[in-house]
């Protein structure tokens, strides 16, 4: 029997695969699927729909890596995503309820992939993304997942100019240091991955959305994450296609750059800052 392989096919039609994306889209878009989200079917019935849901926008995560989204290829998608966010926020007390857990990380997933198109950021503004994400990170009592999940939406929002603009307006750096004081700090000698990445991650983000000059940590506090970031960068760099645990190689970098205007930063980087691999290697 011969096999079919949707990534080879997408890979080498990207028309097909664009078609598909919108005819997915479309389905994701479907009278049944609005009625689930909107919460007008029975429970007994919602599971069965939520898988559907679920196998629908998994053709549609899949194919995202297959084409170049552009300037409003999601403006017809506004709605729908904009209601997905509604459903993840209307649900968002059930995380911990297994089925219900499974379908919140299959969207909210799928919300962090089409914020990191960097051109689908406008529309996600749109649909009120930021409100949403900004709302649940000020928020004590969600699972540290969802919120690890929900600074990695904010993150790829504030790297589009819009999206600083959107964020900024909606006091997002008050929040984010809320968030510091509620969260990380009390956690900054935990060495467990999630917690670093937490703190990765939010470093990242207020260096986007602050003036650098604005942006005065305490190096002693920052040197785990230069060294994430520098890390990060050498491994994104030395990896075929500029990309390594979900960063591209000119994330990090950006978020040097901003952090080096400061001396003491600047010389930890250039002299102090243990690095592995840093030797670049022929590809």
């Amino acid at each position: 029997k011969e096999t079919l392989h949707l990534e080879s096919i997408y890979e080498n039609n990207p028309d097909y695969a664009r078609t598909t994306f919108y005819r997915s889209f479309d389905l994701l878009s479907s009278p049944t699927i609005i009625d689930f989200l909107n919460g007008k079917y029975p429970d007994e019935f919602s599971p069965h729909i939520s898988k559907i849901c679920c196998l629908i926008i998994g053709y549609i995560w899949l194919i995202i890596q297959y084409i170049v989204i552009r300037k409003d290829d999601l403006q017809n998608q506004v709605p729908i995503i904009r209601l997905l966010l509604e459903y993840i926020d209307r649900k968002k007390q059930y995380w911990n309820e297994t089925e219900m857990h499974d379908t919140l990380i299959y969207i909210i997933g799928f919300i962090c992939t089409l914020a990191n198109e960097t051109m689908s950021v406008p529309s996600m503004i749109e649909a009120k993304c930021s409100d949403y994400i900004l709302k649940w990170i000020s928020m004590e009592d969600l699972e540290l997942e969802f919120q690890r999940l929900s600074l990695h939406i904010l993150h790829n929002i504030a790297r589009h100019e819009k999206g600083v603009d959107a964020l900024n307006s909606s006091n997002c750096i008050n929040i984010l240091k809320g968030f510091q004081q509620r969260v990380i700090k009390p956690n900054q000698d935990n060495n467990d991955a999630l917690f670093a990445e937490i703190q990765l991650v939010y470093c990242m983000t207020l260096s986007l959305v602050s003036e650098p000059r604005e942006n005065q940590e305490d190096l002693n506090s920052l040197r785990k994450i230069l060294d994430q970031l520098m890390q990060a960068a050498v491994d994104c760099g030395q990896s075929v296609n500029n990309k390594s645990n979900g960063f591209h190689v000119s994330e990090p970098i950006v978020v040097l750059t901003k952090l080096c205007i400061h001396d003491d930063i600047l010389k930890y980087v250039l002299t102090e800052s243990s690095v592995e691999n840093l030797k670049a290697k022929s590809r």
